[in-house]
C-alpha cells in the first residue's frame, strides 16, 4: 500500500489479531467458573436431598408399621407444598406404588430432575422387615435458572472485560508502536521527499527503540557522509578547474608557439590529408589556410621531390619508418620555387594506430642560393687558376 492510502494500520491488525485470542480465554475461564460453582451446588443438593430422604425414611417407617394412612397423607401434603419437590412416591414390598405427591402425567422430564431411592426397614425380633421404597426426585429448575443467570452475568462481565481490554490494548498500541511507526513513516517521506534529515523523537528499550535508534544513527550517517561527498565533490571541482585552467594555459602555449614558431607546421590524417596547418607554413607556400585543408602536402612539391616523399610518407603509415627527413623543393602559388627541409613522425591513437602524422617545414632557400653562389664562386675561382696557370706556362 503506498504512503497515505486507506486501510487498517498496524495497531488495528495487531489488536485484530489478540481480540479473538482474549475473548476465547476470556469465555472460557469465565465458563469454567460457572460450571464449577454449578457442579457445587448440584453437589450440595444432592446431600440436602440425601439428608431430606434419610429424615423422610426415618418418619414413614412407624406410618408403615401401624398402617396409619392418615400419616402417610400428611407427609405427603407437606411433600407437595415444598418448591423443589418434584415427585415423592412410596412403593409397598412388592413393588406396588401406594402414594405419591403428583399424577404420574404431570412428572417433570429426568433430565431436569435429581432422583434418590431409600429402603424403608424396621428391625424387630432381631430380624430386618422390608416395610417399602421411598423414591425422591427433586427438581433443578431452580439450579438452570440461577445457572442461567450466572452465564449471563457472567457473559456480560466477559464482555465488559473485553471491551476494557480491547480499549487498553488499542491505546497501548497507539502509544508505544502507532505513533512511533507514523513519525519513522513521516521522517523517511520528508527524507525522500524533501532531502530533510529529521530524526524521529522517539526513546524506549523494546525492539522498536532499537529500529528508531538505528534509523536515526542511519541519518547521522548518511548527512555526515553526504557532507564528506560534497567536500570531496567540492575538492574534485577545483581540482577539475585547476586542470581545466593548466590545460587552457597550456593549449594557448601551444598555440602560441604553433602560429609563431619559425618553421611550417602541419598535421594530417593517416591518409595524407592536411588537417591544421600554421601562419609559417602558409607564408612559406603562399597559400591560406582554407586552400591548404584537404590538400597533400606532397602535391606541393617538385613532381621529383614529392614521389619521393610521398614513398616516405607511406612507410610511416605503414610502420616501416618511425620518422623521415629530407630536403626537397615547394612550389609557390605565385610560381616561385622555395627549399624545404621536411621532417615528419606520426603520433599514435590508443588502439596503436596513427591518429594523425606531424610534418615541420623548415624554410631552406636562402641555404640552398648560398650554397650555389659559393660553388659557382668557387668554380670561377678554380677556373681563373687554370687560367693563370696556363698563361704562366
Amino acid at each position: 500500500m503506498e504512503p497515505g492510502g486507506k486501510g487498517l494500520g498496524l495497531s488495528a491488525k495487531i489488536l485484530l489479531l489478540t481480540l479473538p485470542v482474549i475473548m476465547a480465554f476470556t469465555v472460557a475461564l469465565s465458563l469454567f467458573f460457572t460450571l464449577r460453582e454449578d457442579r457445587l451446588q448440584q453437589e450440595d443438593l444432592r446431600f440436602s436431598l440425601e439428608n431430606f430422604a434419610d429424615m423422610q425414611q426415618a418418619a414413614m417407617v412407624p406410618a408403615l408399621w401401624n398402617f396409619d394412612s392418615q400419616a402417610l397423607r400428611t407427609l405427603f401434603r407437606a411433600y407437595a407444598e415444598q418448591p423443589d419437590m418434584d415427585q415423592v412416591r412410596l412403593y409397598d414390598p412388592h413393588g406396588a406404588l401406594l402414594m405419591q405427591t403428583a399424577p404420574a402425567g404431570e412428572q417433570t422430564p429426568p433430565e431436569h430432575t435429581l432422583a434418590l431411592w431409600k429402603s424403608i426397614d424396621i428391625d424387630h425380633d432381631g430380624r430386618t422387615i422390608h416395610l417399602g421404597d421411598l423414591n425422591v426426585s427433586f427438581q433443578d429448575g431452580r439450579l438452570r435458572r440461577d445457572h442461567r443467570r450466572r452465564v449471563e452475568a457472567a457473559l456480560a462481565v466477559t464482555l465488559a472485560a473485553l471491551l476494557m481490554s480491547a480499549l487498553t490494548i488499542a491505546l497501548v498500541l497507539r502509544r508505544q508502536i502507532s505513533r512511533p511507526l507514523a513519525e519513522l513513516q513521516q521522517s523517511l517521506l520528508r527524507c525522500a521527499q524533501e532531502h530533510i534529515r529529521e530524526p524521529v523523537r522517539w526513546k524506549s528499550r523494546d525492539e522498536l527503540g532499537l529500529v528508531v535508534a538505528s534509523y536515526n544513527d542511519l541519518l547521522e550517517r548518511e548527512g555526515v557522509a553526504e557532507k564528506a561527498l560534497v567536500r570531496y565533490q567540492e575538492h574534485l571541482e577545483e581540482m577539475v578547474a585547476q586542470r581545466t585552467r593548466a590545460l587552457s594555459e597550456r593549449e594557448a602555449y601551444l598555440q602560441a608557439i604553433f602560429d609563431h614558431v619559425g618553421v611550417g607546421i602541419a598535421s594530417s590524417d593517416g591518409a595524407g590529408r592536411l588537417l591544421t596547418v600554421n601562419n609559417q607554413l602558409c607564408a612559406f607556400l603562399g597559400l591560406p589556410r582554407e586552400r591548404l585543408a584537404g590538400s597533400r602536402l606532397t602535391a606541393l612539391m617538385d613532381p621529383g621531390d614529392g614521389g619521393l616523399a610521398e614513398d616516405f610518407y607511406r612507410k610511416l603509415q605503414s610502420g616501416a619508418l618511425e620518422d623521415f627527413r629530407l630536403e626537397g623543393r615547394f612550389l609557390r602559388s605565385d610560381g616561385d620555387e622555395r627549399w624545404g627541409s621536411l621532417t615528419a613522425a606520426p603520433i599514435a591513437d590508443q588502439a596503436g594506430g596513427i591518429r594523425e602524422i606531424i610534418s615541420v617545414v623548415a624554410d631552406i632557400t636562402a641555404t640552398k642560393r648560398a650554397a650555389g653562389e659559393m660553388a659557382e664562386a668557387r668554380h670561377q675561382a678554380e677556373a681563373a687558376n687554370r687560367a693563370k696557370s696556363e698563361f704562366l706556362a
